[in-house]
């Protein structure tokens, strides 16, 4: 499975606290959890630690795990790790090696978009989690019923660059409604609630002013990113 190209300027700060992550603890509301203290987190596709660092500033007891498949880029980041208590997992999203039934909140930011296949990396995502958890998975889908594939051609080496994919609303709810492991499941469509400016690499998504809506656009890809944070709550025994 074609991964793309790994841009590792994205990975190489942590700034400000992803508005992304601030929705997604909220949906999930980690943070109102009266025994979080006790509770285990991973994220799948973690990169550098970042969502992990961000859930860390705010509570300094909860097990968390950043899990990656890059390795150069947790080696970079090893210092971050300890410093913050964040276990570190070598790990491949569609075929974790984690037993089922280990966490009470799973996440993943923009991961499963980057496969041509949106079900074994939520199948993981599910089976991981413990019953009555909750699990976050954000990408970008296609709020039309179809799914769509996309590669671009890097303009330098000509290779073609996947991670865009949009799979459908409705392909993925008809995969969640017909989980027996899952209880419920709801879509929530991110808006950032400040404007971000143009880059000049065209791959950089920005937001744009449509019909008096701020929504987030990408220039290269000429279109819309629509980018939902999925949020489902898996059955009890």
């Amino acid at each position: 499975m074609s991964r793309g190209k790994v841009d590792y300027e994205i990975y190489s700060s942590r700034d400000e606290p992803k508005e992304l992550y601030k929705q997604a603890a909220s949906l999930m509301r980690i943070f109102e959890d009266e025994n979080i203290d006790k509770k285990k987190l991973i994220d799948i596709g973690g990169a550098n630690g970042s969502f992990c660092g961000f859930i860390r500033s705010k509570n300094k007891n909860i097990s968390l795990t950043n899990s990656e498949y890059n390795q150069k880029i947790l080696k970079k980041n090893k210092i971050f790790f300890e410093k913050n208590k964040i276990n570190v997992k070598v790990d491949d999203a569609n075929l974790l090696t984690e037993k089922d039934d280990s966490f009470d909140y799973v996440t993943s930011f923009g991961v499963t978009q980057i496969f041509d296949d949106f079900i074994p990396s939520f199948s993981e995502m599910i089976r991981i989690t413990k019953p009555g958890g909750i699990i976050c998975n954000s990408i970008i889908v296609n709020e039309k019923d179809i799914d769509v594939i996309i590669k671009y051609l890097d303009p330098n080496s000509k290779k073609q660059i996947s991670g865009w994919n949009k799979f459908s609303i409705k392909s993925i709810s008809d995969f969640l409604k017909n989980n027996t492991k899952v209880l419920e499941y709801n879509f929530h469509k991110h808006e950032m609630p400040f404007d971000i400016d143009p880059k000049p690499d065209l791959l950089r998504s920005y937001t744009k002013n449509i019909d008096g809506k701020r929504i987030i656009w990408n220039d290269g890809l000429n279109m819309e990113i629509t980018t939902y944070l999925i949020i489902i709550k898996k059955k009890f025994n």
